[in-house]
């Protein structure tokens, strides 16, 4: 099964959506811009979110995810400003750029240790996360990954990054402490 492009795009009075675990397929914007859903839980068919899947979704506050994802893709949960925390699966290996862009409530992540690789800009604007760890499996990270998170108090660095990119921190004006791994 699967649901074709813009399916629920706009569709800004949704509140609640029960995806079948059958579903296989999303199309990009698939529910941009639905203002009123407050959670979704990703179907176990879908191993890739599509481009802007829920992008301003502005009222999302949880996304329940299943281990059998392994690709996030751009934007696709840029402005979902009440998003508050995001518990990726262990089995994830990309994030896209911007996916997490302008989450402002955005107060914790887990990136798990297999994420291998990070987009640009993924954390952008995302005001309220106040401490990150990158893992070890990421040895390069797009640039400006927690740009203007301006929350931001400390940062870990894991052993697998070798360089820190371009902007990696830029504008975090609270950032106190980052530890870097010897391998830099």
């Amino acid at each position: 099964m699967s649901i074709g492009r813009e399916a629920f795009s706009g569709a800004s009075a949704l509140k609640t959506i029960n995806l079948p675990d059958k579903i296989s397929y999303m199309g990009q914007d698939v529910l941009w811009g639905c203002k009123s859903l407050k959670s979704i839980t990703i179907p176990k068919g879908i191993s890739v979110l599509p481009v802007y899947f829920c992008g301003s979704a502005t009222s999302l506050e949880e996304v329940i995810f299943h281990p059998g994802i392994r690709e996030i893709k751009e934007n696709a949960f840029r402005n979902c400003s009440s998003l508050k925390n995001v518990e990726l699966p262990y089995g994830i290996e990309t994030i896209g750029n911007y996916s997490f862009k302008d989450c402002k409530s955005l107060a914790s992540v887990n990136l798990p240790s297999t994420l291998t690789t990070v987009g640009y800009f993924v954390f952008d604007g995302c005001s309220s996360l106040a401490e990150v760890s990158v893992p070890a499996s990421i040895t390069e990270c797009g640039r400006g990954m927690f740009y203007d998170c301006i929350g931001l108090k400390k940062a870990v660095l894991n052993s697998g990054i070798r360089t820190v990119p371009e902007g990696m921190f830029s504008g975090c004006e609270n950032l106190e402490e980052v530890q870097f791994p010897e391998s830099i």
